[in-house]
């Protein structure tokens, strides 16, 4: 690995990045799903690996419209849509996003169909494992090909990512794509 900020071992420290960077999406961009910003800042061919690595595990998206929206982000249908929209044009965002305090679980939670979630009384959610795995692989398999392109460790990126699921979780997920 050429990327000097990654070894395999996951501390405290080397989890959370040098700064957190709000991306903020515009309320016309969330409602008609344009995700062009995203393609063309994240795009391997425009990002370097040394700004990628710099960039890698900061990123949080806000957005002013779902912040006026008393539900959860992954309640908001057109926040659901964006982020399907996003994912499906830049696959490798994973890498980008921050994965602390639950954050990507959230970001997970937005990207899974409705009917594989289940909300209990005090308004815990639970899933289905079989729906989630198979969202986690898919979101994070390209993830996992974007590091081996810009050599960064794979492990390291996708263990941070998955650190906020259960280990039986996290280790299902690393198993089938390491």
């Amino acid at each position: 690995m050429n990327n000097p900020h990654v070894g395999d071992d996951l501390d405290d420290d080397s989890l959370v990045p040098d700064a957190v960077r709000e991306l903020k999406i515009e309320d016309a961009d969330l409602l008609s799903c344009n995700v062009a910003t995203f393609e063309r800042l994240f795009s391997p061919e425009s990002l370097s690996s040394t700004s990628a690595w710099q960039l890698r595990g900061s990123i949080v998206l806000t957005s002013a419209w779902c912040d006026r929206d008393p539900r959860p982000n992954w309640k908001i249908p057109e926040w659901r849509k964006y982020l399907e929209e996003l994912f499906n044009k830049v696959p490798h965002f994973s890498y980008f996003m921050l994965a602390v305090e639950k954050v990507y679980v959230g970001v997970i939670l937005s990207v899974l169909p409705l009917e594989a979630l289940v909300i209990e009384d005090r308004g815990i959610v639970d899933y289905d494992r079989r729906v989630l795995i198979t969202k986690l692989l898919s979101l994070l398999r390209p993830v996992a090909e974007y590091c081996r392109r810009i050599e960064d460790n794979p492990r390291f990126v996708l263990r941070n990512l998955l650190r906020g699921f259960t280990s039986d979780i996290s280790q299902e997920v690393l198993k089938q794509l390491l």
